[in-house]
């Protein structure tokens, strides 16, 4: 090891497990991430797009307001954008964070409602989810709009 600093030396208790790790190339820098995500069917009610949530990524902590959109291969790269998860839903989220490589398992919290004064807050695992591989051309479309002109078979049955 190299350039550690002398305070983990001074700190460091032999009792207390240790872990270290690096970050590959580039994994620093954020960008938008897609992940597969899952509600928990235990959790009660449907989860509201852009909500707060915390995710738990390999030794990563990141507060994230996902997007929600529907999971599948479409032309064009362009999926529909989702207002709830609803328990039992797979859908994939995306959102602003540190690049993360491979398919990486993950979980996702839920701050629980308590009272403001408590220094600490207690969390509620409601998903879970996998990363997908990074891509920045995945396009999320609120609304669709058909164009064209109408089509009619039979004149006298429509």
């Amino acid at each position: 090891l190299r350039n550690v600093p002398l305070s983990l030396q001074q700190n460091y208790k032999p009792t207390q497990p240790l872990a270290l790790y690096s970050l590959l190339r580039h994994e620093q820098k954020r960008t938008v991430v897609n992940f597969s995500i899952t509600l928990s069917s235990d959790y009660p009610k449907p989860l509201k797009s852009k909500d707060e949530l915390i995710l738990f990524c390999g030794s990563r902590r990141v507060l994230i307001n996902p997007l929600y959109s529907q999971l599948g291969n479409t032309p064009n790269d362009v999926h529909k954008f989702q207002r709830y998860l609803h328990p039992g839903q797979t859908a994939v989220a995306s959102f602003i964070a540190p690049l993360t490589w491979g398919s990486v398992p993950a979980l996702f919290f839920q701050r629980a409602s308590t009272d403001s004064d408590s220094t600490k807050q207690s969390l509620t695992l409601i998903a879970t989810g996998t990363c997908l591989p990074p891509s920045i051309s995945r396009v999320i479309a609120k609304r669709v709009i058909l164009t064209g002109h109408p089509y009619k078979i039979h004149k006298k049955l429509v």
